[in-house]
């Protein structure tokens, strides 16, 4: 296997190692162009300097590369991605690149992949506020659902597909787009093969003709991001949301027979044992099927940061 082109994709949380494995390859005679790509060089493009990377892809990412590959730009430097206005222009990915056997074995036939990018909000614990000032970029985009079924179509034909896991930070934005979606699903994809789908949402984006339209296209988990019961920290991290949107948003889920996933963060400024309490008092009301408490690291590049 000889590349002549390597390029990674990283978060802020695994830049280190990424740029450890950059130095290990050229202190092994690896002398390809060395590129990274994603969150990290996105918010955080002055880290360039001193890394073991050649350059530095700051935004979308597909049309430059591409242009990498062909000759025509020099992989030098901090460079600048070109905005994908409309994703649906931008060809199904190659699956067959990929080990999917290793893939799919790995995570029990779970496969990931986004249907949008980008989000409204600006919570001050994300980096996706960040992503968007840094594209100078500011609509969420979505794929139209015929692509989407296309796309799916082909996987669950190839591989052993048991669950999508819909990767977007928002799937519930968009009220008819997510009304096409569920209806397009469960006809050409739940009805026929019953592989069911996992999606992230906002507790306030949910009402109850979306929760019914998931539920009955297949939809197995909606992984919600709590946060904390605290108002408090609530408003001080700029979430946007009320104990009554919570109570709601999580009642459609019992309601409709959907598995409810509550991420919560603990050790925000100004946590204490009152704000704790008060977490801890939410989710015995909202019961959850599943908890994921993290411990608050600020990511570089966000207003928490």
């Amino acid at each position: 296997f000889k590349p002549d082109i390597i390029g990674f994709t990283s978060t802020s949380f695994e830049f280190k190692r990424s740029n450890q494995i950059a130095g290990y390859l050229k202190e092994n005679g690896i002398k390809v162009p060395i590129i990274l790509g994603g969150v990290h060089s996105t918010i955080a493009p002055h880290e360039f300097n001193g890394s073991n990377f050649d350059a530095f892809v700051v935004g979308d990412g597909e049309i430059v590369f591409s242009e990498i590959a062909q000759g025509k730009l020099e992989p030098r430097g901090i460079i600048a991605g070109t905005p994908v206005d409309d994703i649906n222009e931008l060809p199904m990915a190659d699956w067959d690149l990929l080990d999917m056997t290793t893939i799919l074995n790995t995570k029990n036939g779970w496969l990931n992949l986004p249907l949008s990018r980008g989000c409204p909000y600006k919570c001050t614990f994300c980096g996706v506020p960040r992503i968007h000032e840094a594209k100078n970029y500011y609509i969420v985009r979505r794929k139209q659902v015929d692509k989407i079924m296309e796309e799916l179509l082909y996987l669950v034909g190839k591989f052993p597909v048991k669950v999508f896991n819909f990767d977007d930070d928002l799937f519930t934005l968009n009220y008819k787009w997510l009304m096409d979606f569920t209806s397009a699903y469960k006809e050409n994809i739940y009805d026929i093969y019953k592989i069911k789908y996992v999606i992230e949402s906002r507790l306030d984006t949910l009402v109850d003709a979306t929760a019914k339209a998931l539920a009955d296209s297949g939809c197995r988990e909606i992984q919600f991001g709590l946060e904390t019961g605290s108002q408090k920290l609530l408003d001080f991290v700029k979430k946007q949301l009320d104990y009554q949107k919570i109570i709601k948003g999580f009642g459609l889920c019992k309601k409709y027979g959907i598995s409810s996933y509550a991420y919560i963060i603990l050790g925000i400024p100004g946590e204490d044992e009152d704000t704790l309490n008060e977490t801890v008092s939410l989710i015995a009301n909202v019961k959850p099927n599943l908890i994921r408490p993290t411990f608050l690291i600020p990511v570089k590049g966000t207003d928490l940061y």
